[in-house]
């Protein structure tokens, strides 16, 4: 019995961290990457934390701790995905997206430059 408090308050701190990282995205405008990766996090916290109180419930049956096992390995691959989706990749040179930035860099930088330039004289 003991156990199972213990499971459950890291289970509830788990998902505790994960709802507050939700929030924090949602609530600085993160990329629509990280927002959705964090709710499928939560998604898959919330179907393990089902199946494991099922399955204790029910006295472990062999169906159950499986579905716990493979709830499990998809809370790592959400965890993973939502750590990948945090990071910001660099473009690579020769890429379609590193020319198109670069591209409106360019426009960019012109259009500053032209409304930098004094205007010429009338004469």
């Amino acid at each position: 019995m003991r156990r199972l408090w213990i499971v459950a308050g890291v289970g509830s701190l788990l998902i505790g961290l994960s709802v507050g990282a939700w929030f924090a995205l949602r609530l600085t405008g993160a990329p629509a990457g990280p927002r959705r990766a964090a709710g499928w996090l939560l998604g898959a916290e919330a179907a393990q934390g089902v199946v494991g109180y099922t399955q204790y419930f029910t006295h472990l049956p062999v169906l159950l701790v499986a579905g716990h096992m493979l709830g499990a390995c998809l809370v790592w691959i959400c965890a993973v995905r939502l750590l990948l989706a945090m990071r910001e990749r660099p473009a690579q040179p020769g890429t379609a997206t590193a020319t198109a930035t670069a591209a409106a860099a360019e426009t960019a930088t012109a259009a500053a430059a032209g409304a930098a330039a004094p205007a010429p004289a009338a004469g």
